[in-house]
């Protein structure tokens, strides 16, 4: 092996092993929507502008991997009383605008978990290839949809912290 490899190899130890300490050490503060909350990790940015659609975005702290994207988990809240959509209808709809709204994209994974639907699927947007897990919830006339989104080669990087998230958002 050359010395530049190497050192490339010992780098990226460093700092993988460096971002797992201080993953380990995020104190989180805690969102608390109307009916719904989540804790995140005091060094993510909070985003409650509405923006996309959005009812909140959770975003990466910029530039903790050197990439270009920044990671985020987001919820977007959708009245869908008139529309007449139990979650299974919700989630047939959802899979159709992923294939058509998303270049070149694969759904993974599509199954019912515990209280939730989840999907994840990767595709195309713009110049990122990227890599999502959502998770979907119809309650009382409302879909809510929770969704990681990474660069696919930064997506397992950001896992493990954006499932800490996802899984801490409860219903009140």
């Amino acid at each position: 092996m050359d010395k530049e490899l190497i050192m490339k190899n010992h780098l990226f130890l460093i700092l993988f092993l460096t971002s797992l300490f201080s993953f380990g050490q995020n104190e989180f503060e805690t969102l608390n929507g109307d009916d719904y909350s989540i804790k995140y990790p005091s060094t993510w940015e909070l985003n409650q502008s509405g923006q996309m659609g959005m009812t909140f975005g959770l975003f990466s702290p910029v530039g903790l991997y050197g990439d270009q994207f920044r990671e985020n988990v987001n919820l977007i809240e959708q009245d869908i009383s008139s529309q007449d959509l139990d979650l299974a209808g919700y989630i047939e709809v959802s899979e159709n605008q992923i294939k058509t709204l998303l270049q070149a994209s694969t759904i993974i994974e599509s199954k019912r978990e515990k209280d939730y639907h989840k999907i994840i699927y990767a595709g195309t947007m713009g110049r990122f290839k990227l890599k999502f897990h959502r998770r979907y919830w119809v309650k009382d006339g409302n879909a809510y949809v929770l969704t990681f989104t990474a660069e696919i080669g930064e997506y397992d990087n950001y896992n493990e912290i954006a499932l800490q998230i996802m899984d801490s958002f409860e219903f009140k």
